[in-house]
């Protein structure tokens, strides 16, 4: 005689399927809203850089060589490659000594 399953049993895998489509509506709400935050960063970063480099011209400071190669690494390679430390820890330097 087999064993009768518990009240419920067989609203088990449709509550399993409910839960499951949830989760996957929120990670794509929240997958979308942080895509949506770092386009804005990434726009506010270069009105940033900008508004730096139009400050640096009115002041008369020219980009250093560093700098030059330091923003083209940036933008196309990666942000903890050794290039970038070594331009990084250059530039800083020369400002100090400065």
């Amino acid at each position: 005689m087999a064993a009768a399953d518990p009240p419920g049993a067989e609203e088990l895998p449709q509550l399993a399927e409910n839960l499951l489509c949830r989760l996957q509506e929120n990670f794509q709400a929240l997958t979308e809203k942080l895509t949506l935050r770092m386009e804005e960063m990434g726009e506010r970063i270069n009105d940033l850089e900008k508004c730096v480099a139009d400050l640096m011209t009115e002041a008369g400071v020219e980009n250093s060589d560093e700098e030059l190669r330091l923003s083209a690494i940036y933008k196309g390679g990666s942000a903890n490659s050794p290039q970038w430390c070594k331009l990084r820890l250059s530039i800083h330097s020369e400002m100090c000594v400065a």
